[in-house]
C-alpha cells in the first residue's frame, strides 16, 4: 500500500468512527451474503463494547417490544439508544429463545439455516443495543416508560413540539358552535362583573380547594351548573380560562347529570362557545354504569350528582404536534382539573377529579368509533353537605 492509499483508508476510518460515535453510524450483520439484523442508532451511543455477553440465561428484556415497519421486524426497548431490525425470518425462533430464557450457546446450536458465529454476534448486538434483560430494570411498567421516552427530549431524534407550524388548526368550539340540535338547553350566564367584586381572595380559594368525595342531600341548581361551566370552559374571544397547547382546545365536555334542579337527567355535551347543554342520550343502564363507575373509582357508595367527562378527538392534535400529542392531551387536562377545583372551591361546591374511566362505555354513549373520540377525564361535581 502506498502513501496516498494509507491515508485514505485512514481518513475514512476516521470518519466512520466519528460517525459512529454521534450515532449516525448503522451497524448491519450478514452470513453468507445474508443480511440478518441491523442496529439503528436513535441517539449517541454509550460507552459500551459487544463483548461480555453473559453465559448465564439470557432473556428479553419485559420492556422490549416488536412491531412492523415496511417488510422488516423492528425490535426496540423504551429508553434504549438503539433499536434493531431482523431482515432474517429464521431469527425469529430467538425471540422465542429470549422469552423463555436460555443459554447463548443453545441458542445458537439450535438454529440449523443461520452458523453459530452468526447468531452469537445478533445476541451480542441485542445486547448492546439493551434489549436483553438487566438487574437494573426495575420501577417502570413498560407502557409508561415508553410513554415518556417518546415524548421527552434526549432519548431519540424525534421532532417534539409542533411539527407542522403550516397545519390549520380548528378549534373545538367550531365544530361544537356548528352542531345543530333541537336539544339544546341555554344555560344562563353568570353576572361577570359581580363575580369579580363578591369572589374571595385567590388565598382564601387556594386554602379551600380539595377534593370533596360525598355529595349533600340538596342537589345542585342549573345556574351553579351554569357558573361553574362558565368559570372553568366557557370560550371567552377565542381562549378558555385554561392553557392549551397551541390554543387549539381539544378537549370537549360531557355531563352524566343524577341529581341537578332544573336540569333532566341525562347524558349532555357542552358547547363552550354559546354556553349551552346539548341533549345526548336518555337516562339508561351506560348512564347508570358510568356513574356507579365514578363512585366506585372515588371509593364512595353515592353516585355524584353530576359527572364531568373530559373528551378528545387524538387526530386534531396529532396533525400539529405528532407524538407530543397525547401527552399534550392529559397535561390539559391536568389544567382543567386545577380550574375546576379552583371554581368549585370559589363556589363552595364538591368536586373530585377521579384517576380512571371507561373510555368504551363513554364511546358506546355518544355513538363514536373509541379512537375518533374518547374520554381521557373524569371529575365529579356536586352541592356540599
Amino acid at each position: 500500500m502506498d502513501e496516498s492509499e494509507g491515508s485514505t483508508t485512514t481518513g475514512r476510518d476516521a470518519l466512520l468512527f466519528r460517525l459512529d460515535r454521534l450515532g449516525l453510524l448503522v451497524r448491519s450483520l450478514s452470513s453468507r451474503g445474508r443480511r440478518l439484523a441491523s442496529c439503528v442508532p436513535l441517539r449517541p451511543p454509550p460507552a459500551v463494547t459487544l463483548e461480555g455477553l453473559l453465559e448465564e440465561p439470557l432473556r428479553l428484556s419485559p420492556h422490549a417490544y416488536a412491531r412492523a415497519e415496511g417488510k422488516i421486524i423492528t425490535l426496540e426497548a423504551p429508553g434504549s439508544w438503539a433499536r434493531m431490525t431482523f431482515h432474517e425470518r429464521s431469527l425469529l425462533p430467538l425471540l422465542y429463545d429470549l422469552a423463555v430464557g436460555r443459554h447463548a450457546s443453545q441458542m445458537a446450536a439450535a438454529t440449523t439455516e443461520i452458523c453459530k458465529e452468526a447468531i452469537l454476534a445478533v445476541l451480542a448486538l441485542m445486547s448492546r443495543c439493551w434489549l436483553l434483560e438487566t438487574t437494573e430494570q426495575e420501577g417502570w411498567s413498560g407502557h409508561d416508560l415508553r410513554f415518556h421516552t417518546r415524548t421527552r427530549w434526549g432519548y431519540a431524534r424525534a421532532a417534539l413540539g409542533k411539527i407542522n407550524p403550516e397545519g390549520e388548526i380548528v378549534a373545538q368550539s367550531a365544530r361544537e358552535a356548528s352542531a345543530q340540535s333541537i336539544h339544546r338547553l341555554a344555560l344562563e350566564r353568570p353576572d361577570l362583573p359581580r363575580l369579580l367584586t363578591t369572589d374571595p381572595p385567590y388565598a382564601l380559594v387556594s386554602e379551600r380547594r380539595q377534593s370533596v368525595r360525598r355529595h349533600g342531600s340538596v342537589p345542585l341548581t342549573s345556574a351553579q351548573l351554569s357558573e361553574f361551566l362558565f368559570r372553568t370552559l366557557c370560550e371567552r374571544s377565542g381562549r378558555r380560562p385554561y392553557p392549551s397547547g397551541g390554543a387549539c382546545y381539544p378537549l370537549k365536555a360531557y355531563l352524566a347529570v343524577h341529581r341537578c334542579r332544573g336540569v333532566r337527567p341525562g347524558f349532555y355535551s357542552y358547547d363552550s362557545a354559546v354556553h349551552e347543554l346539548i341533549f345526548a342520550a336518555e337516562p339508561g343502564h351506560r348512564l347508570d354504569k358510568l356513574l356507579a363507575d365514578a363512585a366506585s373509582a372515588a371509593n364512595v357508595d353515592q353516585r355524584p350528582q353530576v359527572l364531568l367527562v373530559l373528551a378528545a378527538r387524538y387526530s386534531h392534535v396529532r396533525r400539529s404536534y405528532g407524538d407530543l400529542s397525547y401527552s399534550l392531551i392529559l397535561k390539559e387536562v391536568g389544567a382543567v382539573f386545577q380550574t375546576a377545583m379552583m371554581a368549585a372551591a370559589a363556589m363552595r361546591l364538591a368536586t373530585c377529579p377521579l384517576g380512571c374511566g371507561d373510555s368504551v362505555l363513554f364511546s358506546e354513549l355518544i355513538g363514536e368509533n373509541p379512537h375518533t373520540e374518547t374520554s381521557v377525564g373524569e371529575l365529579m361535581l356536586g352541592s356540599l353537605d
